[in-house]
């Protein structure tokens, strides 16, 4: 496993960035529908994120509520340097609370009785988990049904991050980022063969492989190609996120 240490040469005083991901993968319920399809995603973007950008990776495969809960009380407690970087990307089943407006993420041992919505873990709970962890750079990915009720929830919009242009890296790293992306709609769309990724997560893998000419990969261009196919995606900052920041994928200095 790479080191997960990157070095760019486009600073004074060259800074060390240190990527980490948790990756999660429901595919086998207790009482939802199985679905087809998140494990495969989950370890083709874990191995992109270790051999391409060097990141340290940790997957976690059909996690119930009280492992997902106990995972992010981890990364609270986990010492951070300030150029850090940390995506938490989920793979699964989620819904959606008319009555209290409110979007879930439904664990692997969650009721499905329509009215035990305890046994989910809410966006809001999402929220206060992970925007309390030190890491200041943070991007949360929920590739699932009902996703986008996320931007409704959390309005302030995908479009604030400014250009690369507008604002030079340097900045942008000393920024606090908290953003998310959602894979939008009601439904979880699997891919066209049964087993591979979602048409979201292949998107974003696809993003992963294409860094561009910088080797850098910026929220606004991976947004280029989550838009490419009809899943709309939604994309918002959170929490204690800074107007104008950002999360990069930086190619491995190997």
């Amino acid at each position: 496993m790479s080191t997960g240490f990157i070095h760019l040469d486009v600073f004074k005083q060259t800074p060390v960035i240190k990527g980490y991901a948790l990756l999660i993968g429901n595919e086998q319920y207790d009482e939802f529908s199985d679905l087809s399809g998140p494990i495969k995603g989950v370890t083709e973007i874990g191995k992109l994120l270790e051999n391409n950008y060097g990141y340290q990776v940790e997957s976690i495969i059909n996690a119930s509520k009280k492992s997902l809960i106990r995972k992010f009380d981890s990364l609270s407690r986990q010492n951070y340097n300030d150029y850090d970087h940390l995506l938490i990307y989920y793979i699964g089943q989620a819904s959606f609370n008319v009555r209290d407006k409110e979007g879930y993420v439904i664990p692997i041992d969650a009721i499905n009785n329509g009215s035990e919505i305890s046994s989910y873990l809410s966006y809001a709970e999402i929220v206060k988990l992970t925007d309390g962890i030190s890491c200041n750079h943070l991007l949360l990915v929920l590739d699932g049904a009902f996703g986008k009720t996320f931007s409704q929830i959390y309005d302030r919009q995908f479009s604030a991050a400014l250009p690369k242009e507008v604002l030079n890296f340097e900045l942008k790293l000393k920024l606090r980022t908290r953003y998310a992306i959602t894979s939008g709609g009601k439904n979880y769309v699997p891919g066209p063969i049964k087993g591979e990724p979602s048409v979201f997560t292949n998107q974003f893998i696809i993003g992963l492989k294409n860094p561009g000419t910088d080797n850098i990969l910026e929220l606004n261009e991976l947004k280029y190609y989550l838009v490419q196919q009809e899943i709309s995606p939604a994309m918002s900052s959170f929490g204690s996120d800074e107007p104008g920041s950002d999360f990069f994928f930086i190619v491995n200095d190997k």
